[in-house]
């Protein structure tokens, strides 16, 4: 009898009181699955990721906690100690802000929000919460500390300082655009931030303040740029609706793209995104009739036929999604993603040599992607070019040593040429980032058995089992 997500919960919360963090993990992740909207799980998850400084993998689980009780200070507190943990202290001022509205009576939020806003430069703001949190902890030598500095850091910016030591010189808007340009985001923010101070009403400046923020993976400061302009424009609605994609918000990333596609409508970059959305989100329907009157009004945009590329496909109809995807390679050749798609379907239908050829015209155009060289390997693997396949996925690692399907497929070929220790290292990257998921979890139990780790290959099968179970769900 299988346990319930209560149960596995309790287990869950004794593995993480004895630091037992990698079995509370296993636990919770059960119970996850069985109760996803469960905040106490989410929450429990997330700091046991936490406690093993996982703290990028811990976020999402943060967040949904937040999102399933937003006025809980305990998961508020948690969420903005995760943040600043990450060097995201803006979203950490905010989580935290949240936190103290509710309950001022907690010491480390009090004074992890006013270490936050002295490392912002707001140190008249961080004064209150660092004093609040002195009255909590009385002499606690950092808080006394952090006091210090806050006050000094205050005096120099009270009025009637001289203006030309408390006043900072007016960014050059021209050099923040040139750093955005180069790709230096991190270089650009502070300029952009106090462009944005000085002119919260400039548009221009918060759309880049919030493409800075949304290239550093600061979403949710994105977002609130975004948000609180009057008129974002077409530009503005397609950032924000790549910003609500990032953080799952799909419907009202749908909405945001319709706004830019209404505002441009002569612009194929938002047509194409919004109807590739639209049919992820299993509107086929919507995105067909967008794309009918698309083909018509732009029949010589490659990203439209595409578009329709992935709709034929989808449909399962092979044969006019290769035609259409041909006719958008014609369009456009140098495009790198219409030969990776093409190789897709011409895979789908069986034709792999052509397959071949599509991925590594793909690769020639993009040789940066670890995506390209993964789909290139499958394909070789299918043609039964092991050498080659071997080395595509050893291509794709050095452009991406994260990627999971890499590891999963490197750690087959191994096991089937009897190298069980590569195997494993390479099946443990695999199902560390899901890579292969149930398969790579099966695969991994036989290694371990192969190498004699008896109870690791137990372990790897009952994981395998659970995994097939929630699959047949």
């Amino acid at each position: 009898m299988q346990a319930s997500a209560g149960e596995l919960f309790k287990k869950g919360f004794r593995e993480f009181q004895a630091r037992n963090l990698r079995s509370a993990e296993e636990l919770f992740r059960q119970a996850h699955a069985l109760e996803p909207e469960n905040a106490d799980v989410n929450m429990l998850l997330a700091l046991t990721l936490d406690q093993q400084k996982r703290h990028r993998d811990a976020t999402p689980f943060h967040e949904k906690a937040a999102a399933l009780r937003p006025r809980d200070p305990r998961i508020l507190t948690n969420l903005g100690l995760n943040l600043f943990q990450q060097k995201r202290i803006s979203e950490a001022i905010e989580a935290l802000r949240r936190s103290v509205a509710i309950q001022p009576e907690q010491f480390g939020a009090q004074y992890l929000l006013g270490l936050g806003r002295l490392q912002t430069g707001d140190a008249q703001g961080a004064l209150p919460h660092l004093e609040a949190a002195e009255r909590l902890q009385p002499g606690n030598a950092q808080v006394a500390a952090a006091i210090q500095q806050a006050r000094r850091g205050a005096a120099r910016t009270a009025p009637g300082k001289d203006l030309a030591t408390s006043v900072p010189p007016q960014p050059d808007p021209r050099q923040a655009a040139q750093l955005l340009r180069q790709g230096k985001y991190e270089q650009a923010l502070p300029l952009l931030e106090e462009l944005r101070r000085r002119e919260p009403e400039a548009a221009v400046v918060a759309y880049d303040l919030a493409l800075a923020y949304y290239r550093l993976e600061r979403y949710h400061d994105a977002q609130r740029v975004l948000e609180s302009l009057k008129q974002p424009g077409p530009e503005g609605h397609a950032l924000l609706a790549e910003v609500y994609r990032a953080v799952g918000m799909f419907p009202e990333a749908v909405d945001a793209l319709k706004k830019a596609s209404a505002a441009a409508p002569d612009n194929v970059d938002y047509l194409y995104d919004l109807t590739v959305l639209l049919m992820g989100l299993d509107k086929a329907k919507e995105a067909e009739r967008l794309l009918e009157d698309a083909v018509r009004r732009f029949p010589r945009a490659g990203k439209i036929h595409a578009a329709r590329g992935i709709a034929l496909f989808m449909a399962g109809r092979n044969e006019e999604a290769i035609r259409a995807y041909e006719e958008a390679i014609r369009l456009e050749p140098q495009a790198p993603d219409f030969y990776a798609a093409l190789g897709d379907v011409l895979t789908g239908a069986g034709e792999l040599a052509r397959a071949e050829t599509a991925y590594a015209a793909a690769i020639r155009l993009d040789p940066h992607s670890a995506e390209y060289y993964v789909k290139a390997g499958k394909n070789l693997l299918k043609l039964q070019k092991n050498a080659e396949a071997e080395a595509a996925f050893r291509a794709a690692l050095t452009r991406d040593a994260q990627s999971g399907e890499a590891h999963f497929q490197l750690g087959k070929l191994a096991a089937g040429s009897g190298d069980h220790a590569a195997a494993i290292r390479h099946l443990e990257a695999a199902v560390a980032r899901d890579g292969g998921a149930a398969e790579a979890w099966y695969q991994l139990s036989l290694s371990y058995q192969r190498a004699g780790q008896r109870d690791k290959a137990a372990a790897a099968r009952k994981r395998f089992r659970e995994l097939r179970t929630e699959e047949k769900k």
